[in-house]
């Protein structure tokens, strides 16, 4: 998520494709994304419409299960 530009665009594309339910994960590095930035990216998919379900501890990445409602 963090090389593009147009985030807002993309948490819409992914949520057209999905049924009601599907799921994403998001994971990015911590060297290149930081708290801040992945707190964000969180945010930008709510506003797509998308609600965190899982916050999976995949070490030593920040990742979030995203899902469609």
């Amino acid at each position: 998520v963090h090389e593009v530009p147009a985030k807002d665009v993309l948490f819409r594309e992914l949520l057209s494709m999905l049924k009601v339910n599907g799921s994403i994960l998001m994971v990015e590095p911590p060297i290149r994304v930081s708290k801040k930035e992945f707190e964000k990216s969180i945010q930008g998919a709510g506003a797509a419409g998308f609600v965190v379900v899982e916050r999976p501890g995949i070490f030593p990445n920040k990742a979030s299960i995203l899902q469609k409602r």
